[in-house]
C-alpha cells in the first residue's frame, strides 16, 4: 500500500541521516563480540545439565574465577571470568564436565 511504501522511504531517509552522523561502522556494533573490558572479563552463556546446581558449575569454572551475573531460566545462565582463557579452551573443558553441557560467548549487540 501507499502507507507501506511512505514509511519505508521515511525510515531509510531517518537511517540515513544516523549513518552520515556515527559513520556506517557505528551503526550497529557488536561490544568486541564478547563483552570484555580492559582486565579482560568475558561472559558466557552457558547451560547445565538436569538437576544440576549453578554452584557446581562455577565451582568447576573457579580456575577461571568464574561468577554468576545472571540467571536466564532454564538451566541457563550468563557468567562472567575474570581470567579468559578463550571459547576454544572452555569448549573443551565443557566437554569433560559433568555438570556443564553447553557454552558461548554471550554475544551482545547495540543500535547506535
Amino acid at each position: 500500500s501507499i502507507f507501506a511504501i511512505v514509511f519505508a522511504v521515511l525510515f531509510l531517509a531517518a537511517c540515513s541521516d544516523i549513518e552520515q552522523q556515527s559513520g556506517p561502522s557505528d551503526l550497529l556494533k557488536s561490544e568486541s563480540m564478547m563483552k570484555k573490558d580492559d582486565v579482560g572479563h568475558s561472559e558466557y552463556i552457558i547451560v547445565l545439565g538436569e538437576n544440576v546446581s549453578i554452584t557446581h558449575a562455577l565451582d568447576s569454572l573457579s580456575r577461571y574465577e568464574a561468577e554468576l551475573i545472571k540467571d536466564l531460566k532454564k538451566g541457563r545462565y550468563v557468567i562472567e571470568l575474570r581470567t579468559d582463557p578463550g571459547i576454544e579452551r572452555l569448549k573443551k573443558d565443557v566437554e569433560k564436565s559433568e555438570y556443564i553441557n553447553f557454552i558461548q560467548p554471550n554475544y551482545q549487540y547495540k543500535a547506535q
